[in-house]
């Protein structure tokens, strides 16, 4: 398997016949502490086992020589995590420490994709029915969502989502997975309770309005058809 999530959303655009991309813009871009209380991500899928680097609220990060991020977990440790690491906070806000795009889900089986370039410390400010962010003193809102930092990572959010793994046994959440591309021919799966690595062959991600995620060709399918990365 090759593909990049990020080409993924290139072919979204020329096929689902519309596209709006919009720049969302960070105040303070000099900042670099986290909002609130929070973890980031991590683990080893060989054990099964989710780590998670937790941190307080005004707890200041930076970026050091080989491009990771460093900060001081509630531990007392200096932690080391990588720089398209999701920021999940403890009220179920989302971050992450790079530049972003941000892709409305809800609107894939319509034919028109909202798509937002997401400057980095941005937060996704969680609501009782998805996510808001402020752009600027104007608030969007999201239900369903993808949200991709590289051409190899991503998180998706949805009220459930159904994980279905190639030996075809299916596991539901509600709220997000994390995605990651180790190599071509491996995806590590994660939330905060469980983590995965699986061939991406037979495996998917299916949002609550449908919309499929083909986690080895990259296809979207959602109410329309089917939005195919070739």
């Amino acid at each position: 398997m090759k593909r990049s999530v990020l080409m993924v959303l290139a072919v979204v655009l020329v096929f689902t016949g519309v596209f709006t991309g919009v720049t969302i813009w960070q105040r303070n871009r000099s900042m670099a502490a986290f909002a609130s209380d929070g973890y980031v991500l991590g683990g080893e899928a060989e054990t099964g086992v989710v780590s998670c680097d937790y941190f307080s609220a005004g707890t200041r990060y930076s970026r050091n020589y080989d491009e990771r991020m460093v900060f001081t977990s509630t531990m007392g440790g200096k932690e080391s995590v990588d720089k398209t690491s999701f920021i999940h906070y403890t009220d179920e806000s989302l971050s992450s420490f790079s530049t972003g795009i941000l892709v409305d889900m809800e609107q894939v089986a319509s034919g028109i994709v909202n798509s937002y370039f997401v400057d980095e410390k941005m937060v996704l400010t969680k609501e009782a029915d998805g996510y808001s962010i402020d752009n600027n003193g104007t608030d969007l809102q999201f239900g369903n969502l993808l949200w991709m930092v590289d051409d190899m990572k991503f998180l998706v959010y949805s009220d459930t989502l159904i994980l279905t793994l190639p030996n075809g046994s299916t596991q539901e959440f509600a709220g997000y997975l994390e995605a990651e591309y180790i190599d071509d021919s491996v995806v590590q799966i994660c939330n905060e309770e469980q983590i995965w690595q699986t061939v991406p062959t037979g495996a998917s991600i299916t949002l609550d309005n449908g919309v499929v995620i083909d986690l080895a060709t990259g296809d979207i399918t959602g109410g329309g058809g089917t939005v195919q990365a070739n």
